[in-house]
């Protein structure tokens, strides 16, 4: 008789510690994934925003180089809007005022009745303003909140500017002063006038002739433009008498109706500025590729040479958000940290930023020292995961992978082109030397690895030799020409991942099995040694083996690039998704680091690489990404704090992770991992299965019992100071992990529900072990 049983693992979720894996910080030398927000000149220095979290900013002293800066703000306070006058900094900052003498002195605070979004010099006067949107107090309901305009002279004294009424509908886009005339464009879609001008800035009136919904306004030489809605230009000579005209850039057409009508839908310039005898408008051309273009007048319009809106132009690319006119340059501002300028733009323009947008291919680190490598031979290094600096390899070419040989103190990176390998040594991460890897001459290096004694490399064409210092290298043969892709060594084994759906594993590195691990048209690109398996990813699954005689597979988020093991788990990352499991049996996947607040995430690209660096993991990916995670600490000691006294966390008899001090048959590493309370005795679903504990392992008998056959425990998902897993024992093998099928999570009243079948043969039960280690940082 066969029959097939159901163990219940019911899961509910923590309250404890948040996983270090759930929030991530941006690091690098460049935000070259981010969007650059804001540019401010003042004490000869240019300084871009891009609303950083860290309270960093772009600086440069000469108009070109940049550097990632510390803007000296307190912790948690990020800037948005700089300005700069004579002897005065004034900085808009999450929400609140800053200000100081110079750049070199501290930031005064100055709180303001309500949070701000703009800030801006314009008309001798400081203006900064909040949003106009709806809001709900759970009282009143729904109801619009207009924006408030306030100024002043010095930037200490504010007074408000009312503008209308609470019936007006005002969100405040860009205001403007020219010959006594003040000009503010309202946003709302919804308001009574697009915009509002006055002849003090403290009494306005609305423009009657301009609609709602204006978002973008300037002004020079030959009047005023102001941009709303699809497409519609208001154009004034003087700001008094106002005209409309039709922006002739078409984004798409709609086709409506019984009889296809097709109807344009025009672009709205999403930002204006006056430049060196010219209005400069940023839009979107057809397909919705930005262009630039410019008008003398605001009625004509061209397309500046060479920025067609072509999707594959690099200004498309750099996907331009922001226009400013500074030191008598044009500054376009844009996402992925780009940055472009130029005087006069049709023949002179130049893209300041990124610097630094390499795609990373390999990390690695040891205890002091972080080094990231990738294309054209860059490098970075840093000692603290904070402040990173770049290096240029000599005799540069695309690096494949970095690693560490701690008995030697050396780096050793390889790569090459197709037809030349290359080898790289550095003592300290800074300083490299070019080595010929004369072995490899006709091919390019893929992978490496330290394994206490050697260091082993591979590449095309069954390409592998071993060097005990890195410059004398030994061949080894696989009997192959397949493409080797890494190399990989724990646990006393190698495992090599090729082309061809091959892997191959030794013992020795001299004598090598192989394994048709999938179809000819696969090539495993790496693979992971953890907790006694070997890991090896196959684009949205994994293979697992604890042998390599017994292969077994399991679907898995995030496993299409490196799997690193580190802190107890596997941790896998893909473009859309980083997970982690100490078993691969079960993905927990961590959302709010890529896709919070705290961590920009690019549209494209995403994690590749990981390293373990000191108490953290990091991340490297394309287009110069850089993620730090949060920091391991002594989780479960925290939590021992938080559940023991004084005297009875100095008893391990009672406090200890192997103690059951209230004698419920769940020692106090389970009461951790489950989120339960180590003095209190809790009935947690044990049937009627017998049990019994040997050195903080669960062992349970599960078999047909006639009853429902319930194993059930609490789970939890943030408890990162401890892993836990399933194993089944089997006669010949021992304890195993494979024949155990987790299935998808379930919810029941609140709970969180995972079932793990367990295939039994005959009437036999089959022995289950519930293991849970601590892992300390």
């Amino acid at each position: 008789m066969r029959t097939l049983f159901f163990v219940l693992l019911v899961l509910g979720w923590s309250h404890g510690a948040e996983h270090p894996l759930s929030h991530w910080t941006a690091r690098g030398p460049l935000p070259t994934y981010q969007t650059l927000e804001h540019l401010a000149e003042g004490e000869g220095m240019l300084v871009a925003l891009f609303g950083d979290p860290n309270g960093q900013g772009l600086v440069s002293d000469d108009g070109e180089t940049f550097q990632l800066e510390d803007l000296g703000l307190p912790e948690g306070v990020f800037a948005t809007q700089l300005v700069h006058r004579p002897g005065l900094w004034v900085a808009l900052a999450s929400g609140q005022l800053w200000t100081k003498v110079s750049w070199t002195d501290e930031w005064e605070g100055h709180e303001m009745p309500v949070p701000l979004e703009q800030l801006i010099w314009e008309g001798g006067f400081f203006w900064a303003w909040s949003a106009g949107a709806y809001s709900n107090d759970g009282i009143s309901g729904r109801q619009w909140v207009n924006a408030q305009l306030f100024r002043s002279a010095d930037a200490q004294v504010w007074t408000e500017s009312p503008i209308g009424d609470q019936e007006n509908f005002l969100t405040i886009s860009q205001l403007i002063e020219k010959d006594g005339l003040y000009m503010l464009a309202n946003g709302a879609s919804n308001g009574t006038a697009g915009l509002w001008s006055s002849s003090d800035g403290e009494n306005w009136s609305a423009v009657p002739s301009v609609p709602a919904g204006q978002t973008a306004l300037a002004v020079g030489e030959t009047g005023w433009v102001a941009s709303g809605s699809n497409g519609r230009l208001s154009l004034s000579p003087d700001g008094l008498q106002w005209t409309s005209e039709q922006f002739p850039y078409v984004v798409y057409y709609l086709t409506s109706g019984q009889l296809g009508s097709v109807q344009p839908v025009y672009s709205s310039p999403r930002d204006l500025t006056w430049h060196d005898g010219q209005f400069y408008a940023l839009a979107e051309g057809y397909g919705g590729a930005p262009i630039l273009v410019s008008s003398a007048s605001g009625v004509t319009w061209e397309v500046s040479s060479g920025l067609a809106g072509d999707s594959s132009s690099d200004f498309s690319r750099a996907k331009a958000t922001h226009l400013t006119s500074a030191n008598g340059q044009l500054y376009i501002l844009g996402e992925n940290g780009n940055l472009w300028k130029g005087a006069n733009w049709e023949t002179e323009r130049e893209q300041l930023l990124p610097q630094q947008a390499w795609n990373w291919t390999t990390i690695a680190a040891r205890d002091d020292r972080l080094v990231i490598a990738g294309e054209g031979g860059h490098l970075l290094w840093s000692d603290d995961a904070v402040t990173f600096s770049p290096v240029q390899l000599p005799e540069p070419a695309d690096v494949a992978r970095v690693i560490h040989a701690p008995e030697l103190n050396l780096f050793l990176a390889v790569g090459g082109t197709e037809a030349e390998a290359k080898c790289w040594l550095s003592s300290d991460g800074i300083t490299w030397t070019a080595t010929a890897p004369v072995h490899f001459s006709n091919s390019s290096l893929k992978g490496a690895v330290w394994d206490g004694q050697y260091f082993w490399a591979c590449g095309q064409a069954g390409a592998l030799a071993r060097s005990s210092d890195g410059v004398a290298w030994t061949p080894i043969s696989l009997g192959t020409a397949v493409d080797l892709t890494s190399v990989n060594y724990g646990g006393g084994t190698y495992l090599i991942t090729a082309s061809e759906g091959l892997i191959f594993y030794s013992t020795d590195g001299l004598s090598w099995d192989s394994v048709q691990l999938g179809p000819e048209t696969v090539t495993y690109q790496n693979a992971s040694f953890g907790n006694g398996l070997w890991l090896v990813p196959d684009s949205y699954q994994a293979h697992f083996t604890e042998d390599f005689e017994v292969w077994w597979k399991r679907d898995a988020q995030a496993v299409d690039s490196d799997i690193l093991f580190a802190f107890g788990t596997f941790i896998a990352c893909d473009q859309r998704y980083l997970s982690s499991s100490p078993d691969g049996s079960a993905w927990d996947i961590h959302y709010e680091g890529l896709f919070g607040a705290d961590f920009p995430y690019p549209a494209q690209g995403g994690f590749k690489h990981g390293a373990r660096f000191q108490d953290r993991v990091v991340f490297v990916g394309d287009g110069g990404l850089i993620g730090v995670s949060a920091a391991w600490r002594d989780f479960f000691a925290e939590w021992q704090a938080e559940q023991f006294s004084p005297a009875q966390l100095a008893d391990e008899a009672i406090s200890g992770p192997l103690a059951d001090p209230d004698g419920d048959g769940w020692a106090n590493a389970f009461e951790y991992r489950f989120d339960l309370n180590p003095l209190l005795r809790e009935a947690v679903g044990e049937a009627s299965l017998l049990h019994h504990w040997v050195d903080n392992v669960r062992f349970d008998w599960v078999g047909y019992t006639g009853l429902q056959g319930q194993y059930t425990f609490p789970w939890s998902l943030d408890r990162p100071g401890a892993i836990c897993w399933v194993e089944r024992f089997e006669s010949e093998r021992g304890w195993v992990r494979d024949g155990l099928e987790p299935d998808f999570p379930s919810s029941s009243q609140g709970r969180y529900r995972k079932s793990v079948r367990v295939k039994i043969e005959g009437s036999d039960p089959v022995l289950l072990r519930l293991r849970t280690e601590v892992v300390r940082p």
